[in-house]
């Protein structure tokens, strides 16, 4: 794990970049099926116009999802960028919840996974197939419904119109 000092990197404007092991992430490693990944991490640190420090990043790796049509599993890759304030209390943290995300910096070490995987972790996609990646197994066509099938509720717009 790599500790850092964000106070003194965001008062040096300092970058971080590098490719950390996603098994280096506990809850992050479990919730996205125990892949052997890697997880790239871009961070830029800085101060804010109020002396907080101000934490901007990009982040790239993949997670094993499991198909609802298909049922069949597959690393779906993912990005995630994020801007987050390191503050020193909670109630810090309170004051600025509807302006930015926050996080509670008791001491001024971090590890680079503490930092960064709560953000991961909420952005792991819900699905498996979008409009870039179809499933194979998606229908292509879908049935016509019969004329002859008995629709009860076919003319209950009029009925509500008359009986107004």
């Amino acid at each position: 794990m790599i500790v850092i000092s964000p106070s003194d990197f965001a008062r040096s404007n300092r970058q971080w970049k590098g490719d950390l092991s996603l098994n280096t992430f506990p809850r992050l490693y479990e919730a996205v099926g125990k892949l052997n990944e890697t997880v790239t991490v871009q961070l830029e640190f800085s101060l804010d116009q109020n002396g907080r420090i101000r934490v901007c990043g990009k982040l790239r790796t993949k997670a094993k999802l499991r198909c609802s049509i298909c049922t069949e599993e597959r690393a779906v890759p993912f990005s995630v960028c994020f801007d987050v304030r390191l503050v020193r209390s909670e109630q810090e943290a309170s004051e600025i919840f509807t302006e930015y995300d926050s996080i509670v910096l008791q001491d001024d070490k971090i590890t680079i996974q503490e930092l960064i995987e709560d953000d991961v972790l909420m952005s792991i996609p819900s699905q498996v197939c979008d409009g870039e990646n179809p499933c194979p197994r998606r229908p292509v066509t879908t049935e016509t419904i019969p004329s002859t099938t008995h629709r009860p509720f076919a003319n209950i717009d009029q009925l509500v119109k008359v009986g107004k």
